[in-house]
């Protein structure tokens, strides 16, 4: 049991020697640790920060593609509205024409059926019995028929024609 104690003291005695140089080595350690910690840390935040330049340059390239695209699609719209625009300019152009042979079409209709309408007032100025007069208002009244089925031609014709330059805005060539 002495010698047990013995070892013990011895022990202790060792450890109380070797206090003052490991605790230069424990300083001289935790210095080295630090030091590496610290570069540790470094390393990580230069990883970090090139992982955020690549993400901010991946996000400028998609940013920039963005603008491409919507660039394109802008110009492509324009067109499309400059196509339209010169498409109503020519609808609106051809409309005018068809308006001006319609209302020429129907003076003349109109001066040929002046002499028809003359003759039925005079009819009707003449004569001033009810039959005669209800016969004459039917004779008027089939005129102005006419009148409306040439109209009624005409813009069925207009409306084909506009139809056909809606599919082709620049004829059949």
């Amino acid at each position: 049991l002495e010698e047990s104690s013995n070892e013990k003291d011895d022990d202790e005695m060792d450890v109380s020697d070797d206090d003052e140089p490991s605790k230069k080595k424990h300083r001289a350690e935790t210095g080295v640790e630090e030091k590496n910690n610290l570069k540790d840390e470094n390393d990580s935040l230069r990883c970090q920060m090139e992982a955020y330049k690549n993400e901010v340059e991946v996000l400028k390239m998609d940013y920039k593609k963005d603008m491409e695209d919507k660039d394109k699609q802008f110009k492509m719209l324009q067109q499309t509205l400059q196509g339209m625009q010169q498409q109503l300019i020519d609808a609106k152009r051809k409309q005018s024409e068809e308006e001006a042979k319609v209302k020429e079409l129907q003076a003349k209709l109109r001066t040929e059926n002046k002499g028809k309408h003359i003759n039925d007032k005079e009819i009707i100025t003449l004569d001033d019995s009810e039959n005669e007069q209800s016969d004459s208002v039917s004779v008027t009244e089939s005129s102005t028929e006419t009148v409306q089925r040439f109209n009624e031609c005409d813009a069925k014709l207009i409306g084909i024609i506009s139809a056909f330059l809606n599919v082709h805005p620049f004829g059949a060539g």
